[in-house]
């Protein structure tokens, strides 16, 4: 496990950090609300579509991807790791999700980022990937999420979300259905952008996501515990304390780092931009 520790320490990238902010959500945002959906299940598993990445390697260090990868699955949860490739880099991923608003990806999520190794957290920079080609183009290509590291360059690495729109239950929409989450979810970010803010939309097979803000690694530091975040990037988490779904809050139960089950709206969350 010594091996495993010191190549996670070293070599992986930034993830996505714990919500700060446990407030109702801002009355002023545009995506804000006073309504809560309640957390009562879990949306189907799809092994094609989005996973939670546990460590990334360089492009250079093959060797390494097996060794890690078995030392991974030792650990309990996470038997089910695999490894893959993302941008040409080797990378150790867990499951595959609908997309990043899916609850059982975002709980998974937190118990990994939870889970302890020899008194240490060494997946506490674990974030959600989306799949390649998973999304689809909207009605304006400058705020479409997966067209921005073409425009300003692979520095681009995180932006957060603190929207989705689609079904309450996980199920899949139908095409009207559909097409009124798009329509909205663009109209949310039309409206973020002229407050100012930097948003974007990221249409999915089954829902649409609203996020906002272009982070690099600079950031976002997650060799550290806990994670070294950026005061822009902690401005913009106070700004947008929730993923909203529908423009509700989303109330959800997970299990704390002392073992405590606890009931929170869920925090906005760094996802990974889309190459």
């Amino acid at each position: 496990m010594g091996l495993l520790l010191l190549v996670l320490g070293a070599l992986v990238l930034p993830g996505c950090g714990w919500g700060q902010s446990k407030d109702e959500p801002k009355e002023s945002a545009p995506l804000q609300s006073e309504g809560v959906f309640d957390d009562d299940g879990l949306a189907p598993g799809n092994k094609d579509g989005w996973s939670i990445i546990l460590t990334t390697l360089p492009r250079d260090r093959e060797e390494l991807v097996n060794p890690i990868l078995q030392r991974v699955r030792t650990t309990p949860g996470l038997e089910g790791a695999y490894a893959t490739t993302r941008a040409g880099h080797f990378v150790i991923a867990y499951g595959g999700y609908d997309g990043p608003d899916d609850k059982a990806a975002l709980l998974d999520l937190d118990r990994i980022k939870e889970t302890v190794v020899d008194g240490s957290r060494p997946y506490l920079g674990a974030y959600l990937a989306p799949p390649s080609g998973a999304a689809l183009s909207g009605t304006n290509d400058e705020y479409d999420l997966r067209t921005v590291k073409s425009r300003v360059g692979d520095w681009a690495v995180y932006t957060l979300q603190a929207g989705v729109y689609g079904t309450d239950d996980g199920s899949v929409p139908g095409d009207p259905q559909l097409r009124e989450f798009r329509r909205a979810a663009e109209a949310a970010v039309r409206e973020l952008r002229a407050e100012g803010d930097q948003a974007f939309y990221y249409h999915a097979p089954y829902r649409s996501m609203v996020t906002v803000g272009v982070f690099g690694e600079s950031d976002f530091d997650a060799t550290t515990t806990p994670p070294i975040e950026s005061q822009r990037l902690r401005d913009t988490r106070r700004k947008f304390p929730n993923n909203l779904l529908n423009g509700k809050g989303i109330r959800e139960t997970i299990t704390n780092s002392a073992g405590q089950r606890v009931t929170r709206l869920q925090p906005s969350n760094l996802v990974a931009i889309p190459k």
